[in-house]
């Protein structure tokens, strides 16, 4: 074997990799339902969001959008403050009012304090921000003027200078430090300390000028955090009321507002170049697009799924994504393959380069990166202290430590290896898709093929911590999965005979319970135990039994599943599932590209990029619950009554979750006891039911967030109505109400009987009186019918003689008639048979004459001609017109209907026909036929069998046995 000596190039710069605009993620709210200018946001506990803006005061349940104009005396909302209970506090140009929330009922809208637009003492002046510290009394904060509220009065102190946002909202902003002091802060630059007295604010003078204060929040004891117009200022008071130290944490252009992620990262905003992440040890500034290009970042608002962001007229939320993205020098590049050396290393490839990662101080960092040339790695896995790789292109390659790489083996074009695994034995075993079985490479680099075992298109290799190895993929005869048994060199079957023949299987996962395999049929799950049962994880088809590419499981107990729709999260029965909305690059996954590292996090290899995600940080949240609302075809009621619907009622049932986005949500149904197995996932949120019959159901919802586990089941029992003619008391009544219908018309028969039993009674005398009477009169009549019967059977007798001699005169003369018939019938017959042989004679003659003639022609030429003219004579004269009319007159007369049944049922016979089937129907010979007809014998033959074809007649039919039938 020829062996080359490639040399790869090492790059030896180490630098933290990062994410560049991956680790967040902005849902703009929908365009068009912020139409005013934005001034503050406010979360509630209940996942409300209330907004101030120049329109009034809004809340946004994540789904809907709602002003509410009459609220407060004034549509200009100027900011809102959460209180300690809850509530939260309005400032608007017309004075202060708060919002009761009353948990599971609507909110209410109170007027705190009046204002006016005219300057009084007892009515607040365009007031800015309120403010309430540890004392009792609150601050509410004029364009001018300091207002203390307490127990009814208001007490009003002079502010130095008026400060003035470029948005006209935070010019004044109040915090309070460890010491219980409290603050003030001007857009303009301006710091006050309360006095000790705390009757009014004076000025602390700051190290540094500060300018376009916009927010200021405690982060210590004794510490602030503000942000100015230079960027993220971090400031140090002390006892006495002064400012000790100011610092800038991290320069941003015009900072407007900011919210904590971590002690250590903030999210920032400004008034005109966007939003931005902030890591405040290192001052590290990183932009973060929003989709709705908003700029200018009026507020951030931390809420229970993330932040949400406003801007002038825009609104979003932005969310962490559970999936960083690691990008080299800001490019994405496929993985092909990953794999966690130990605890401090880690190396993937990206097809051309392989990339070795350390671990440092909590962070990866790039080690190597190594370029393989024309030669695309699909998969590299240390071995004896060096490194192996395995291409497309079916080489094996030996990496050493001194940058050098030799190919081991011959190479194997139709073999692209893409499984390496190192057994206990100190053999590495390569996996592809070629047919020829496993390749092995032992501790001398020499390498074997393993085509004795019969373990061909194998797709995966892998062994447990014992060190047990096992085998899979799909051969020709269907999925296989077997363990290696070292003691007698041989790969040992298990039975997957529960699976399909066309399943392919991708990867699988070695735990001490059990063995699972991903597989283009979803997730199995072999019981590590004496039976070794194989079972389908049907939970995952409710998610439509997505193609599994790779499988891995995390310290946290979460089984993690890559298929070509994203990644599945599994534990306990219950399902996430992920996407690029979460963080994922791309929702193309390599085959077996999960690995897990020393420290518990999952690494993903994409079409696009590497992605890992931290689990010390990873927890899986339950999804909201939705909500079901029901409605009734018809019926413009807004809550029907659940426990009484009417019969046969048409339902449409809404559910839906006010989680923002609605994009991400899925939803599963069924009705009990009508359907016992869930929907499939689905956005369907309205279900729709005609006809309900009576009786009690159930409609059990569930809703899944991308992200996160499925909701509680929401159960809405109802009960449709029993018809007023289907209840028991109904049936009852009814049943008494047939048993005296029955009994009435009993009684009325029962009597009808007897008044007929009474009138038959009375119709029995009557007609036995009418009958003694008739008795008489029939006796006399009778005698009189007897006699006149005697009378007429004389008479009869006469008639009877009379018709006897009258039927004999009449038989005698039918006798009569016959015979002259018969006579007449025989008289036409010598006629017909006169006819016919004297036109034979007659043709017979002239054949005899023209064979004379015949002779003399040939005895005497000089007669030729005129002998010629007499042959023309005679052949005139067979069988003229003339005659044959006489011979069809008298065969008429003999055979009636002849012609008529012929032409009726065989149209297309020529007239020749006919005289030909009058002759056969007079049974005459051939030779007879050929005299009549004028023509040949043999030209009588040929003419019967053409006369046969028109007659549809088969060979072996008889044509003068079908003509003497007609």
């Amino acid at each position: 074997m020829r062996k080359r000596i490639l040399f790869f190039y090492f790059l030896s710069i180490s630098f933290f990799i990062k994410a560049q605009d991956t680790q967040y993620q902005y849902f703009p709210v929908e365009e068009g339902l912020i139409t005013h200018q934005l001034k503050s946001l406010v979360e509630d506990g209940q996942g409300m969001l209330w907004g101030a803006s120049d329109h009034g005061l809004f809340h946004f349940n994540g789904i809907e959008l709602q002003y509410f104009p009459s609220a407060f005396p004034t549509l200009h909302i100027k900011s809102l403050h959460k209180q300690e209970n809850g509530n939260i506090w309005v400032v608007h140009d017309l004075g202060l009012g708060q919002i009761l929330l009353n948990h599971g009922r609507s909110a209410e809208f109170q007027s705190f304090w009046p204002g006016s637009f005219q300057f009084s003492d007892s009515t607040l002046y365009y007031p800015k921000m309120v403010f309430k510290g540890k004392k009792e009394r609150l601050l509410v904060a004029e364009d001018s003027n300091f207002v203390w509220l307490e127990q009814g009065t208001m007490k009003r102190v002079p502010m130095p200078g008026i400060a003035r946002s470029p948005k006209f909202i935070r010019s004044h902003l109040m915090a309070e430090d460890g010491f219980g002091h409290q603050w003030f802060f001007s857009f303009t630059g301006e710091i006050m300390a309360l006095n000790e007295n705390g009757d009014t604010f004076e000025k602390v003078a700051s190290p540094v000028p500060l300018k376009g204060i916009s927010e200021v929040k405690q982060i210590g004891f004794n510490y602030f955090l503000l942000a100015c117009e230079s960027g993220l200022i971090k400031m140090e008071v002390s006892r006495d009321r002064q400012i000790k130290r100011v610092k800038l944490l991290a320069q941003l252009p015009a900072t407007s507002c900011f919210a904590m992620v971590t002690p250590e990262e903030y999210l920032a905003g400004t008034w005109e170049e966007g939003l931005y992440k902030v890591n405040l040890s290192t001052g590290e500034v990183e932009g973060i697009p929003t989709s709705n290009n908003a700029k200018d970042i009026i507020a951030i608002e931390a809420g229970k799924e993330g932040w949400w962001i406003g801007s002038s007229e825009a609104l979003g939320q932005l969310r962490k994504r559970p999936f960083q993205q690691f990008k080299i020098a800001g490019k994405s590049h496929l993985v092909e393959s990953i794999y966690a050396i130990d605890e401090e290393n880690l190396i993937f490839s990206e097809g051309q380069r392989l990339r070795l990662l350390k671990h440092r101080q909590g962070k990866w960092q790039l080690e190597q990166t190594i370029s393989t040339g024309k030669f695309s790695c699909r998969i590299v896995r240390p071995f004896q202290s060096d490194w192996i790789m395995g291409t497309y292109g079916g080489q094996l390659y030996r990496i050493s430590n001194t940058a050098q790489v030799q190919p081991l083996g011959n190479r194997r074009p139709d073999y692209a290896i893409t499984a390496l695994q190192e057994d206990q034995q100190g053999q590495m075993w390569a996996a592809g898709n070629r047919n020829a079985g496993l390749l092995t490479v032992n501790e001398d680099w020499q390498v074997f093929e393993d085509s004795a075992h019969g373990i061909n298109f194998t797709s995966v290799i892998r062994s447990n911590l014992e060190g047990d190895l096992f085998a899979a993929g799909s051969g020709t005869e269907g999925p296989f999965f077997k363990k290696f048994n070292y003691n007698e060199q041989q790969w040992e079957n298990w039975s997957l005979a529960a699976m399909g023949q066309s399943i392919e299987i991708r990867d699988m996962l070695l735990s001490p319970e059990a063995i699972f395999l991903a597989t283009s049929d979803g997730l199995w799950k072999i019981h590590r135990d004496v039976q070794q049962k194989l079972e389908r994880m049907l939970d995952f088809d409710l998610l439509g039994s997505p193609n599994a590419l790779g499988i891995a499981r995390t310290p946290n107990g979460y089984l993690w599943v890559a298929t070509d729709r994203g990644l599945f999260c599994y534990q306990n029965g219950q399902l996430a599932w992920f996407d690029k909305t979460n963080g994922l690059p791309s929702n193309s996954i390599k085959e077996r590209g999960l690995e897990v590292d020393y420290q518990g996090d999952l690494w993903v290899a994409t079409d696009k990029s590497l992605v890992y995600c931290n689990m010390i940080d990873f927890r899986l949240r339950t999804s909201a619950k939705p909500e079901i609302r029901l409605s009734i075809a018809g019926n413009a009621e807004a809550s029907p009554d659940l426990a009484g619907l009417p019969f046969r009622a048409d339902l449409t049932f809404n559910f839906q979750s006010n989680t923002f986005p609605a994009a991400g949500l899925s939803y599963r149904y069924r009705l009990l006891p009508t359907d016992s197995s869930w929907s499939k996932w689905s956005k369907n949120h309205e279900l729709s039911y005609l006809n309900f019959d009576p009786g009690d159901y159930a409609l059990e919802v569930q809703l899944m967030e991308k992200g996160k586990f499925a909701s509680e089941v929401i159960v809405t029992p109802f009960h449709i109505k029993t018809p007023w003619y289907a209840t028991s008391i109904f049936r009852i009544l009814m049943l008494i109400f047939i048993i005296l219908l029955l009994w009435m018309g009993f009684k009325i028969y029962a009597n009808r009987l007897k008044k007929r039993a009474v009138e038959l009674q009375k119709m029995v005398n009557d007609r036995t009186r009418e009958l003694q009477q008739s008795t008489a009169l029939q006796v006399e009549q009778k005698n009189q019918i007897i006699q006149q019967q005697e009378e007429m059977m004389s008479q009869q007798e006469q008639i009877h003689q009379t018709e006897k001699a009258l039927s004999e005169a009449e038989v005698k003369n039918a006798r009569m008639k016959a015979t002259q018939l018969e006579g007449e019938l025989q008289r036409r017959n010598r006629q017909m048979t006169s006819h016919t042989l004297n036109l034979v004679q007659k043709n017979a003659f002239l054949e005899s004459l023209k064979k004379e003639i015949s002779g003399i022609e040939a005895i005497s030429p000089q007669v030729q001609k005129q002998l010629k003219r007499l042959n023309t004579l005679i052949d005139q004269s067979y069988a003229t017109d003339q005659d044959w009319e006489e011979f069809q007159f008298y065969f008429e007369g003999l055979h009636a209907n002849f012609y008529s049944k012929l032409k009726l049922n065989h149209p297309d016979l020529s007239s020749q026909d006919l005289k030909h089937c009058a002759l056969i129907r007079l049974n005459l010979s051939l030779a007879e036929c050929a005299s009549l007809l004028g023509i040949s014998a043999d030209s009588v033959k040929t003419s019967r069998y053409r006369l046969k074809k028109k007659l549809g007649l088969t060979i072996k039919e008889n044509l003068q046995e079908f003509i003497l039938t007609i």
